[in-house]
């Protein structure tokens, strides 16, 4: 039995008989809902005190994986016996090419209470599904189509008890592989991490603080908190300065990338450009719509902030700090030299106006 929809899987897998067991086979590209499955099953099986025997695709398990499918259980009448990367072994061993005798290779003729769980990447051909026998339940794994993607994530979120912001959503959606398996296992280890008041209003930073954590500063947030004036921010971000993982030369490269696209955010302006002009002016009509506006209302902010003069000496400075950090500037000095002056550019006329 071939399912692509994976709650009829698990439901059948809710239904499987543990003395007359079928074939159980995900294939496909998302090897996560591999786990999620033998999650499902040894839960299902602990119980009955079955023994779980596995292997990976090493060499010479495929002897030993059949060996182990027809040896009469000991221990327990009860087994379970998984096979991930079933795909690089199995095919070969169990075709009519094989050398071993009929009976060593007919899975259907193994012994009762005896689950066998397969995990195979990619699409088996009909010669392997037809050597697993009549009894299997096939689960076809596939990507989520891009244009269905948001829509899916939104669904699955809202299974699990989570309302996404549109930002956390897009940041879900670029971030994670797109497989039901990958997002199944990223929501529900978000709803377990954050605290229950969040669950109703999971905004960016929660998707990130739990999803994707990283060592050292967030460059494109630490970027934001120059350009808006939130000098908390701005320290919280230095503070976490990782001299292994962050560069101030790819700071300074990310700065100079902004201070261009302010400076053409003014040229736009001056020129009354609407909104779907001005995206394209600054070649970002290629993403996500609320991105496209949160940009744009970032910039505009940001205008009021920097005049033409102020932007040049934000260009003197990338200059001569670039040059600073490549030659006299010794790299443990660089946080302390980058931070005084960036207090000046950044920060100095709001403080000189308090």
């Amino acid at each position: 039995m071939e399912i692509k929809d994976l709650k009829q899987f698990y439901q059948q897998l809710s239904k499987l008989d543990p003395q007359s067991p079928p074939i159980v086979l995900v294939s496909g590209s998302d090897e996560s809902i591999f786990d999620t499955v033998l999650e499902k099953l040894e839960t299902k099986m602990a119980p009955l005190e079955a023994v779980v025997t596995s292997f990976s695709g090493e060499p010479g398990d495929g002897e030993r994986f059949l060996e182990e499918v027809f040896n009469i259980p000991l221990f327990s009448p009860y087994r379970m016996i998984v096979f991930r990367h079933a795909d690089q072994v199995l095919p070969a061993l169990l075709s009519k090419e094989s050398k071993r005798d009929a009976y060593q290779t007919d899975l259907s003729a193994r012994p009762d209470a005896t689950l066998v769980v397969l995990q195979y990447e990619g699409s088996p051909n009909k010669g392997f599904l037809k050597s697993l026998g009549s009894n299997v339940v096939h689960y076809v794994s596939r990507d989520i189509f891009a244009e269905k993607l948001e829509q899916t994530i939104e669904q699955m979120a809202h299974s699990v008890g989570l309302i996404l912001s549109d930002e956390a959503l897009h940041e879900i959606k670029e971030r994670t592989p797109p497989r039901t398996g990958a997002l199944q296992s990223a929501l529900q280890r978000l709803k377990d991490l954050l605290p229950a008041e969040k669950r109703k209003s999971v905004s960016l930073d929660d998707v990130r603080d739990v999803l994707f954590p990283r060592v050292g500063w967030n460059l494109f947030r630490l970027v934001d908190s120059l350009f808006s004036g939130d000098v908390s921010a701005y320290r919280a971000e230095l503070q976490s300065y990782n001299a292994s993982t962050d560069s101030f030369l790819s700071l300074l490269s990310q700065i100079l990338r902004r201070v261009n696209e302010l400076r053409h955010y003014r040229l736009g302006a001056s020129m009354s450009m609407k909104p779907s002009e001005m995206a394209g002016f600054l070649g970002i009509q290629g993403r996500h719509e609320f991105v496209q506006k949160k940009i744009l209302q970032q910039r505009d902010m940001e205008k009021n902030r920097f005049s033409t003069e102020r932007l040049e000496r934000i260009y003197d400075f990338l200059v001569e700090a670039g040059e600073a950090f490549r030659t006299n500037v010794r790299p443990e000095h660089h946080k302390s030299y980058f931070d005084f002056q960036a207090m000046e550019i950044f920060f100095g006329q709001e403080s000189r106006r308090r």
